[in-house]
């Protein structure tokens, strides 16, 4: 039972043209149900004031008649005058009274002598003398008319009809009306149906052109010659249709210009892991090479050339593999699995470990969700912000703590330290690559370890930031989000979202400068 019920609400909700088709008709059917109902009401008023008009009419005539039987208390005539009404069907009783209520005449003799009950009595003694109605029911309709010769009262006369006759044209007029109703009830579903379907036909019209624009054909327009508000739907639809397609030439020049790109950063790569590292290495080697061998041979001045030489040999190595690791995030990455961000988060401070212990930091951990992440990358984004906290501590004795926050359609994880913080103002540019905000003499790096952070995050369609502690606790809070559910189409659009990144790309065409 519940099925059909279930696949009826179901096209019910899905077709607009049933709906507009049963409101048409329900409107329709009220308004006829309500005009029946108004004319079967008048003919129902009408019949019953036929029939008073009727009785009152016969009544009178019998009154007049009898006027002269009973002036002369001719009880023969008046019996021949009233048992004349037993031939008729409908009428039940036809009787002649005194000033007092008795029987003079009555179609049933058996009943002449008799006086009336003392309720019917009230009706017409001590009345003025006119016709009364004393009973109009749905089964008789009784009625007294006086006997008057000219100012006096002789008596009266009661007629007593049956409603047989009026309630079976009542009903007969029933009939007719349902029959009618039912007519127009046909009539009305016919009409309401091709009212519905007229007006949806454009609707169904814009609706078909939408499923094609949907399954590709974006050439589609809806053509309809109306001056209403559907053809001015249509009319918007097509020209947002128009500037869709314009937005998606501008995205299809825009991808293949960071194709381009990307295939020029790919090609940069190439040759940074390649054809610079051979040449390096052979510069690096020489120059250790001269170090070993003529330290102290030479004079000082020589000795710090070499010094110097072999620090900047040294750099430039390691900038060149930062920048490796930098171009490698979106083309080199792993797949999106399941991923204890506990386990991720063990493995890097276990990477972590001597720079711990010769600190002596403290580390304060929450228990951590498990995500749908790239484990290779999120083991190294645990360890380049823990690494940067215990890079910049300080004088301070490290305390971390790590912990994560629960959001609607994501998570939100905490990196907070006591270091020496970052200052206002400089939140954005930390993530920028090859941006510093110490001198390499104090804080050694490249300046792209944040950097490497933010790509990561925005590989996984998350955010990173940083903020600084409440209260004016020193040190700094960094914090990132991770999406709680995760499909292919989300990380393609996240991988876009993170190559579209300006700033980045400025920057790294500066810095390969």
């Amino acid at each position: 039972m519940s099925f059909p019920f279930t696949s009826l609400c179901s096209f019910w909700r899905q077709s607009l043209k049933l709906r507009l088709a049963v409101y048409i008709m329900a409107l329709q059917m009220l308004l006829m149900c309500s005009y029946v109902t108004f004319l079967l009401v008048r003919e129902t008023e009408f019949m019953r004031e036929q029939a008073k008009a009727r009785v009152a009419v016969i009544i009178k005539a019998i009154a007049s008649n009898s006027r002269i039987w009973m002036l002369s208390r001719d009880i023969a005539g008046m019996d021949m005058l009233i048992s004349s009404f037993n031939d008729f069907p409908y009428i039940s009783e036809v009787m002649l009274l005194d000033t007092q209520g008795r029987i003079l005449a009555h179609t049933k003799i058996e009943k002449i002598g008799e006086r009336l009950p003392e309720e019917e009595l009230r009706a017409f003694v001590n009345r003025r003398p006119d016709i009364i109605l004393f009973r109009d029911d749905r089964d008789h309709l009784d009625m007294f008319a006086p006997v008057m010769e000219e100012d006096m009262l002789l008596g009266w006369v009661r007629f007593v009809m049956n409603q047989t006759e009026r309630n079976i044209r009542f009903w007969s007029v029933i009939q007719r009306a349902l029959w009618f109703m039912l007519m127009v009830f046909m009539l009305s579903g016919i009409l309401s149906w091709w009212l519905a379907a007229r007006l949806t036909r454009d609707i169904s019209h814009l609706t078909q052109t939408t499923r094609k624009i949907r399954d590709g054909e974006y050439e589609e327009r809806p053509s309809l010659d109306r001056e209403d508000e559907i053809g001015d739907l249509a009319q918007n639809f097509n020209q947002m249709l128009d500037v869709l397609n314009e937005h998606e030439r501008a995205l299809t020049r825009q991808a293949a210009a960071l194709a381009r790109s990307n295939a020029e950063l790919e090609r940069f790569a190439y040759v940074a892991s390649h054809d610079l590292q051979e040449p390096l290495r052979m510069v690096t080697s020489y120059v250790q090479l001269l170090a070993r061998r003529y330290k102290g041979r030479l004079d000082e001045d020589a000795d710090v050339f070499i010094g110097y030489a072999v620090d900047g040999v040294g750099r430039m190595q390691q900038l060149i593999n930062d920048l490796l690791a930098y171009s490698r995030v979106d083309s080199k990455g792993g797949d999106f699995l399941p991923t204890d961000l506990n386990e991720a988060l063990e493995s890097s401070l276990f990477s972590l470990r001597v720079s711990l212990t010769e600190c002596g930091a403290n580390i304060q951990r929450d228990p951590l969700p498990i995500l749908k992440v790239d484990n290779v990358q999120i083991r190294q984004l645990w360890q380049n912000l823990l690494g940067n906290a215990l890079k910049f501590r300080g004088e301070n004795t490290p305390v971390i703590r790590i912990y994560a926050q629960e959001e609607e359609e994501e998570w939100r994880f905490f990196v907070s330290d006591n270091g020496i913080g970052v200052e206002s103002g400089q939140e954005e540019r930390i993530f920028q690559i090859f941006q510093r905000l110490h001198g390499r003499d104090k804080y050694p790096g490249t300046g792209i370890g944040l950097s490497i952070c933010k790509r990561i995050v925005e590989r996984h369609g998350g955010k990173i930031g940083v903020r600084a502690n409440g209260n004016g606790a020193p040190g700094a809070e960094f914090w990132f989000t991770l999406p709680k559910n995760r499909d292919d189409e989300g990380i393609v659009m996240a991988r876009q979202e993170a190559r579209l990144s300006s700033s980045d790309a400025s920057s790294l065409s500066s810095g390969s400068k």
